[in-house]
């Protein structure tokens, strides 16, 4: 599969976010499966509890049509009788788990009733020179029935781009751009929405190749939440965001919320490090928003929920 049609794929599977919730979720995880020269099997539904189930418990499987990189098997649920139809597709001759692959589909349909379920991901790998770039794009969409689950956002969406200099026995990558989007509730009525953006570059490397410690690194990160992606208030002073600055920020747990941070880390050649951090309610009618910058530092301030992880000085 081209690669334009990859992107167009992907895009087009977003695109069906439209419709509204009634049931949630699919009726077994993603992924539970691996290809081995074009011929899809299944791995262990249950996690080992009971022996290798290849089929989700609670449920009936069907025997499955093939062909090499294709599987489709009808998944019946044993105590409604409401049917799906699974579809997996792989490469042709590809072998391999389905982060291991150029390219891996895997879909749920209810018969007979509006929506989709799936996860989709494309790996695209060239090398030029001693740098190799890879690009990689993975959509996970739940519509109609399968929206408001408790196991997946209703849209995932995430895309990274890695440069990586091969020049030595250890690869180092020099370059990480990174792009997450997740929503819950439809395009037109969101109900929660995440995003996150994350670039990295190493600006000169020291001898230890595969660690940033002694490296000089740019990192900067933007993450926003909101609704039922949000999840976490936060109190004035509790703890405080920005100890240099003298006001804070205070926010309910479905504002719109926002956090920045920018560190560089200068080990490598000398000049001094700095750090720069700003965290913004958008939701409130005030201009609520705080910032600090400081120089001999580059690890951000304090950080909270519903950031996530605090980012590291690294690349990625």
């Amino acid at each position: 599969m081209n690669k334009f049609v990859k992107i167009i794929t992907t895009a087009g599977s977003a695109a069906l976010i439209m419709s509204g919730a009634a049931l949630a979720d699919p009726p077994a995880n993603f992924d539970v499966w691996s290809v081995s020269s074009g011929t899809v099997s299944f791995g262990d539904y249950d996690g080992g509890t009971a022996g290798v189930q290849t089929c989700p418990a609670g449920y009936t499987c069907g025997t499955p049509v093939t062909g090499s990189g294709f599987l489709q098997r009808q998944v019946v649920n044993n105590i409604s009788g409401v049917q799906y139809f699974q579809t997996i597709v792989a490469p042709e001759g590809s072998t391999g788990a389905p982060s291991a692959l150029a390219f891996a589909d895997e879909t749920f349909v209810r018969v007979g009733t509006t929506g989709v379920s799936g996860k989709q991901r494309a790996l695209d790998s060239s090398l030029s020179g001693i740098e190799t770039t890879d690009v990689l794009t993975a959509t996970i969409l739940n519509s109609g029935w399968a929206a408001g689950g408790p196991t997946y956002k209703d849209l995932e969406i995430s895309q990274a781009i890695t440069l990586t200099n091969n020049k030595a026995t250890t690869p180092e990558v020099t370059l990480y751009n990174a792009f997450t989007f997740n929503q819950n509730g439809t395009n037109a009525a969101p109900t929660g929405k995440f995003l996150d953006v994350t670039q990295g570059v190493l600006i000169e490397g020291d001898a230890t190749i595969a660690n940033n410690t002694g490296d000089d690194v740019q990192k900067f990160v933007m993450r926003q939440a909101s609704g039922n992606l949000n999840g976490s208030a936060h109190v004035l002073g509790a703890p405080v965001l920005l100890p240099g600055v003298p006001s804070d920020v205070a926010w309910a747990a479905t504002d719109d919320v926002k956090v920045i941070w920018v560190g560089q880390q200068m080990i490598k050649s000398g000049v001094e490090s700095f750090r720069y951090q700003f965290y913004d309610n958008i939701t409130s009618a005030a201009a609520d928003s705080i910032s600090d910058f400081e120089v001999g530092q580059a690890t951000p301030f304090t950080w909270v929920n519903p950031f996530g992880v605090s980012p590291t000085v690294t690349v990625p």
